[in-house]
């Protein structure tokens, strides 16, 4: 008898049982060739891998988007790899986001979506109907704004927190006439072309992409649309958007830029402008004001935990927490910032940041600040930076004059936060693993 109570099995059996395992593997086989046909790698990023079909779909849906929107699409081999270009750096932020522990909820993503409407005049369930009626692709834009936001968070969280502007700068800076001059215009509409230049390149590549830039910019001025010229030959983010930076305050744009837009009108382009990140063309869509009107400043203190792959957001707040009620029951607010804060600038003075204006910190942040009567201790607040106490000390009504020194501050702190961003983008692009395993053809 057999093992399991049969009798020994016959040859012709075993050959049977052998050729139906074979006819098994060979189907796997076959179904595993016809999958991978159909749903085909076409580049590793490190760990993870952007395939055929995912590529097909993004770039179906932004040729639908790019026709809603009008104007002519840039040729199809331009556009191909515009849109896998764009993939690969989402899918490098989107995996160092995810060891950082950086994420953007569901709440914080409908927040953004309700303050484009807002910003169309529309309520929050008229946006999708609105861009589906014009042919646009809300989940399109849905994923663009999500993986906007989640760039911007994991920049600031690598970049923009280490950015310093001393006193010493901000006087260099006032004492220039063209900071003056900056201050007579309030707000920008502008769009941008970028000819990215790694930071490596030697002076022959560098001699080329000015070249190029030049190039462009006399097609534009002979008569190219910026919007297509920017969809056809910009190296940045928001290229297939036509370059579209929309409306910027003087303090969200690098020097480089205000000191092009201050020497040119409306309706007209800038010279070649050179920065670390390479070439650049901005064309000045509208602006207004007539310098800063009368605001409401606050003197703020903080303790800021940094939040990473070793400290979670529960953990941060937990200790905040506790900081909180021990600086409530009697403790030194500056001799706390000192010995727990993670802003080393602001921790030696005690946590102190001075008075601030609108718009010189994160939206989160001036929230809580705006919350606060002048002596309360906030609960822990959440930022792209960690997670805060925020005690107001005072408030007061700011004129013009008196924000000149805010202004210069925040306008240096663009330049510098601008330059050191670019700068790790590319470091970025250039340290990751990326192998194109089947480039994208032009015709499929």
């Amino acid at each position: 008898m057999g093992r399991y109570g049969r009798g020994d099995t016959s040859g012709a059996d075993a050959v049977m049982i052998r050729r139906i395992v074979l006819v098994l593997i060979a189907s796997l086989v076959a179904v595993s060739a016809y999958a991978a046909e159909i749903d085909k790698v076409l580049v590793v990023v490190n760990d993870n891998v952007i395939t055929e079909s995912e590529f097909q779909q993004t770039l179906t849906r932004i040729r639908s988007d790019l026709k809603a929107r009008g104007g002519q699409a840039p040729p199809e081999a331009v556009l191909r790899k515009q849109v896998l270009n764009r993939m690969i750096l989402q899918e490098i932020e989107r995996q160092l986001a995810k060891r950082a522990g950086i994420k953007v909820s569901e709440q914080d993503l409908n927040n953004a979506m309700a303050d484009i409407a807002k910003r169309n005049n529309l309520k929050p369930d008229q946006l999708k109907p609105t861009l589906e009626k014009e042919g646009m692709d809300y989940d399109l834009l849905r994923d663009n704004i999500r993986a906007q936001m989640l760039s911007q968070r994991l920049a600031e969280r690598q970049v923009a927190r280490d950015v310093v502007v001393t006193d010493d700068e901000v006087d260099a800076y006032l004492s220039q006439p063209r900071a003056k001059s900056s201050q007579k215009r309030t707000r920008y509409n502008i769009s941008h072309i970028l000819f990215s230049v790694s930071s490596s390149a030697g002076s022959n590549t560098v001699d080329e992409v000015r070249k190029k830039a030049e190039e462009v910019r006399q097609k534009i001025i002979g008569g190219m649309a910026f919007d297509e010229a920017a969809k056809s030959y910009s190296q940045a983010d928001d290229a297939l958007e036509g370059g579209k930076l929309g409306w910027r305050a003087p303090s969200q744009l690098p020097d480089l830029f205000l000191n092009a837009l201050n020497k040119i009108d409306k309706g007209q382009v800038t010279q070649v402008i050179q920065s670390p990140a390479g070439f650049h063309i901005l064309r000045l869509n509208d602006v207004e004001g007539s310098g800063p009107q009368e605001v409401t400043q606050y003197k703020v203190r903080h303790i800021l935990i940094r939040t990473d792959e070793f400290t979670s957001v529960k953990e941060a707040t937990q200790r905040l927490e506790k900081i909180r009620e021990r600086i409530l029951n009697g403790e030194n607010f500056a001799d706390m910032a000192l010995a727990h804060s993670d802003d080393t600038v602001s921790s030696i003075k005690g946590g102190e940041l001075g008075w601030l204006s609108p718009g010189d910190t994160v939206r989160p942040f001036e929230e809580a600040v705006e919350k606060l009567k002048v002596g309360e201790i906030s609960e822990p607040v959440r930022t792209p930076y960690g997670v805060h106490i925020i005690q107001l000390e005072d408030t007061r009504q700011a004129k013009p004059k008196d924000m000149d020194r805010s202004i210069a501050r925040r306008q240096l702190r663009a330049i510098k936060t601008d330059e050191k961003m670019q700068e790790w983008r590319d470091r970025l692009r250039d340290q990751a693993y990326v192998k194109i395993v089947n480039p994208v053809s032009p015709d499929t």
